[in-house]
């Protein structure tokens, strides 16, 4: 089945990010689309990417990033290209695509749906813009108001988001769990870059911006010597961290591989050896935080390290997945701690239980709360 470009859609997905590496977009289009909906995604990408379970409507990404004013662009373009795109429901993959969201479900009579996936009032790249950060939470409760269902990552963002909300808006969990796929054998990241067979990769991936743990574990790789450490994405900390790895003279060590689409993904990470989720609260939002690289990397038959943070350390203590570590550790004892994953018996361990885990927490374990929000319409 594919999308009709005529037809009444069930659902229209807007998203401000660049489709091919919103996971969380792409996982719930999927899940609708073989459940027999009609879904349209309007987002940043280019004319030639197609997708066989969606009608994509792309938008040219400015140059320029400052938030409200690349919001306004993304609203204007979006109403002058796609005046007429019809839904059931529109979903607002996050805040910054609810006000078009609401003016679609407003113009057509439909639901509207709220993925908020993030804590916008706390958020960690505006922690040191207050302004911003006020302006951001004083719209997000305007908006807020004309949704008729709240979607979050985790139970502890539904418990905040109730009370900074004030709202009996239905709220549903829906984690960031990548779709089920079986570890493959891989050795792409040591063919791609050369890495010799004696040296273990540590692998980080996601936005490259303050909060994320990518400076200590760089410091770390200083107090290991049979590892290197790859890095996938990209972001406003890229260069720091760069000429941090050239200060301390790891350039051999640290590679930034940039970034690499969603499909394509699974395999780059099923050929490291221990994934990394050093997650720094440095917002209420990061203190929270229960990303998806988390289990991505299991998905990949990798072990983790990741931060003492409340949702991440409940995954690692209820699954066995690998190890948490203080969030304000020192670049050596962080080292320490991947040390004792990579020892034989723990990491034979901590796979296992990557493999036991795998499934359970897979996107396809959470269809059946996806379509509950959608049945009823």
């Amino acid at each position: 089945m594919t999308a009709n470009n005529n037809s009444i859609y069930d659902v229209c997905m807007i998203t401000m990010s660049f489709l091919r590496h919103d996971a969380r977009t792409i996982n719930i289009s999927k899940t609708l689309f073989k459940n027999n909906k009609k879904v349209c995604v309007i987002g940043y990408g280019n004319d030639n990417e197609k997708y066989d379970f969606i009608d994509f409507k792309t938008i040219s990404k400015p140059f320029y990033s400052r938030v409200f004013k690349e919001w306004s662009y993304f609203r204007k373009v979006c109403k002058k290209l796609y005046p007429v795109i019809q839904a059931k429901t529109y979903w607002a993959s996050d805040f910054y695509s609810l006000p078009i969201a609401s003016h679609y479900a407003k113009k057509y009579g439909a639901k509207l749906i709220y993925d908020a996936r993030e804590i916008y009032s706390a958020i960690g790249s505006l922690h040191n813009r207050r302004f911003t950060q006020t302006v951001q939470t004083f719209l997000e409760k305007k908006w807020v108001k004309n949704v008729d269902k709240i979607v979050v990552t985790g139970e502890l963002d539904k418990e905040y988001l109730i009370n900074h909300f004030k709202t009996d808006i239905p709220f549903y969990i829906v984690k960031n769990f990548p779709p089920f796929r079986e570890a493959v054998k891989s050795e792409i990241i040591r063919e791609k870059f050369k890495i010799p067979q004696d040296k273990k990769i540590l692998i980080y991936q996601g936005m490259i911006s303050e909060g994320r743990g990518i400076i200590p574990a760089i410091k770390a790789l200083s107090h290991l010597e049979d590892f290197v450490f790859c890095i996938f994405g990209d972001g406003i900390l890229r260069k720091e961290a760069m000429q941090l790895s050239e200060k301390l003279g790891l350039t051999n060590k640290v590679i930034f591989a940039g970034n690499i689409n969603y499909s394509e993904l699974h395999q780059w990470t099923c050929s490291a050896d221990i994934g990394l989720a050093l997650i720094e609260p440095i917002s209420y939002s990061y203190n929270l935080a229960l990303p998806n690289k988390l289990f991505e990397y299991c998905m990949a038959g990798i072990p983790s390290l990741v931060s003492d943070l409340p949702a991440m350390k409940q995954i690692i203590d209820e699954f066995g997945i690998g190890l948490a570590i203080n969030p304000d550790s020192e670049p050596k004892d962080i080292a320490g701690a991947i040390s004792k994953i990579a020892q034989k018996d723990n990491y034979t361990k901590f796979k296992n239980a990557c493999a036991n885990a795998s499934y359970r927490l897979s996107f396809d374990s959470q269809d059946n709360i996806v379509m509950s929000l959608f049945n009823e319409y």
